[in-house]
């Protein structure tokens, strides 16, 4: 029997195409560094896709918690839950993804050098996984660690029921004097020192309300509650004047009387002062709760993930529809819980005897008619036109402490000076000084 012919098949390449032999078309040569270069680039950007389509996953997950909990119907939640940006660029990552894989694959389909290709999609796995796992992990901590770790604005439900901040009582300042990012907050979850317990010495003033009156973008010596008790110790000083603050940021007029109402017989004031966005507070009306209905881990979530932001775009652009289908009256679902929270804040003064002003930042208000009188008073700066960089923080709106001095003097006025007792028992405009 004679010995088979092993036969060899030449393949002769055109001068001046070495790159093609070194591609390794038709060849088991080993990979170049142009190709290990490419294939680190294919990697790279592999990796940067699975992170975003991991985070789009953990965001579609919360968005679909969040619609749910808040009794949305179906057609609410699947459009809270993929009308936005956040799908865009999950569904972009994902097809380039795809696309990178399968060009991946297509690369090392005829050479033997497979161990690079099965990395990549290893690490893509990996990628996709991190953001779920980085969330879930610290959400298993406690909610707390997004605050601390993050410096993300977080509202928790405490033990007593109320949703504050956390506490972190901390010495760190802001880097910038137009912008502060970090707050420290006292054991309540206050932006301000210690509340007392009940006495009945000094004249106290108990602010409320939300990041406005908060401080946010501000230094502590910038804020509302500051720069007011400096104005009335400086401009009364025959009276002991204390100011305390116990807004928070991201909360409405329910919480607002929900925290009155746990703190007046704690402190005792002789003067309430609401700090009321007129469309913002429209807006969350009922947010008291609606948040404590979230839980603290699934808003810590809606923290990390962004969610928040979109979720009051939203209801924003629910409200200017409703509001420009019934200009003349609000709706039932705004203008019922409104008045409801409205009447418990007269019968909390009734029952303590504070007066309340109530400080209009978007001006004159309608919602507040019925109650309107020598102890209930409503104040409003008028800036004469739109806020300038002057008395609004540029990008967010919120007042400069430039902005809180004009404030301070307005509310000066109604709490200490000998005008109040003459003042009409309307809505006045105060104009700015």
């Amino acid at each position: 029997m004679s010995e088979p012919v092993q036969s060899q098949i030449a393949v002769d390449y055109p001068a001046g195409n070495e790159s093609v032999r070194d591609a390794g078309l038709g060849s088991s040569t080993a990979p170049s560094f142009r190709h290990h270069l490419g294939d680190a680039a294919i990697a790279t950007v592999t990796i940067a896709c699975g992170f975003i389509v991991g985070f789009g996953l953990v965001s579609w997950a919360v968005r679909l918690a969040v619609a749910t909990t808040m009794g949305e119907s179906l057609l609410g939640v699947a459009e809270f839950t993929f009308r936005n940006s956040t799908t865009w660029n999950t569904s972009a990552a994902i097809v380039s993804m795809a696309a990178l894989l399968w060009l991946l694959r297509d690369r090392h389909a005829d050479r033997g050098a497979m161990a690079s290709s099965v990395t990549i999609r290893r690490l893509a796995v990996v990628a996709v996984a991190a953001a779920p796992l980085l969330i879930a992990s610290v959400l298993i901590v406690g909610p707390e660690t997004v605050y601390k770790a993050f410096d993300l604005p977080l509202l928790l439900e405490r033990a007593d029921g109320l949703v504050t901040m956390p506490a972190l009582i901390c010495p760190r300042t802001c880097p910038d004097s137009r912008r502060c990012e970090s707050y420290c907050t006292n054991d309540d979850g206050y932006r301000d020192g210690p509340l007392p317990m009940a006495v009945t010495d000094g004249e106290r003033v108990l602010l409320v309300g939300d990041s406005f009156v908060w401080g946010t973008g501000l230094q502590d010596a910038d804020r509302l509650d500051v720069v007011l008790e400096r104005s009335l110790r400086a401009g009364d000083p025959n009276r002991d004047w204390d100011v305390f603050n116990i807004a928070q940021p991201g909360l409405a007029f329910s919480a607002y009387v929900e925290a009155l109402g746990h703190h007046v017989p704690r402190v005792r004031p002789a003067h309430v002062v609401i700090g009321y966005l007129e469309r913002n507070d429209l807006l969350r009306v009922d947010d008291w709760t609606r948040v404590r209905r979230l839980g603290n881990r699934l808003f810590a979530a809606m923290a990390l993930t962004d969610v928040w932001t979109d979720h009051q775009k939203r209801e924003w652009r629910r409200l200017d529809e409703m509001l420009a289908a019934s200009p003349q009256q609000l709706p039932l679902e705004v203008s019922v819980p409104f008045r409801a929270s409205l009447r418990r804040l007269v019968e909390l003064q009734e029952r303590w005897g504070f007066d309340i002003t109530v400080l209009a930042y978007d001006g004159p208000s309608r919602l507040f008619g019925d109650v309107v009188g020598p102890r209930f008073r409503v104040v409003w700066l008028d800036s004469g036109g739109a806020p300038d960089k002057a008395t609004s923080i540029p990008g967010d709106g919120h007042p400069t402490g430039y902005a809180n001095r004009k404030y301070a003097q307005l509310l000066m006025r109604e709490l200490a000076g000998p005008e109040v007792a003459r003042l009409p028992h309307t809505v006045s405009n105060v104009s700015a000084p």
